[in-house]
């Protein structure tokens, strides 16, 4: 499982590095630290203004383009010690996606998990 850490990356810049990444290997596993976590407010992350913050938007192109699966972490902001940043892990569903969401400490994104059950 080649893995691939991400960070302090620019939403305008995540869909070409995933392109990248996915490209030169198609079982990487991504971990992006520093971005939203969408149903836990309490996780920090990065925004730099007029609409730029790390999160899943600006990663739909790339979803959609490599069949990715979305993951983030499931503990509570609560439960977690130090600066409490949110993280996202990416992977090609196909490959890692029920591996991935069989971790107890990953979460799938609700947009997926909706989008997965209705497809």
């Amino acid at each position: 499982m080649p893995a691939v850490y991400a960070s302090r990356r620019f939403p305008d810049r995540v869909h070409a590095e995933l392109d990248v990444v996915f490209a030169q290997c198609k079982r990487a596993v991504v971990m992006i630290d520093d971005f939203q976590v969408p149903f836990d407010n309490g996780y920090g992350y990065d925004d730099y203004g007029a609409g730029s913050a790390l999160t899943e938007v600006y990663m739909d192109a790339a979803i959609a383009c490599h069949g990715l699966c979305v993951l983030y972490p499931s503990k509570p902001n609560s439960a977690e010690d130090g600066s409490r940043r949110g993280c996202v892990v990416v992977a090609r569903e196909a490959v890692y996606g029920d591996v991935l969401r069989s971790f107890p400490l990953l979460k799938m994104s609700p947009r997926h998990a909706s989008a997965r059950k209705a497809g």
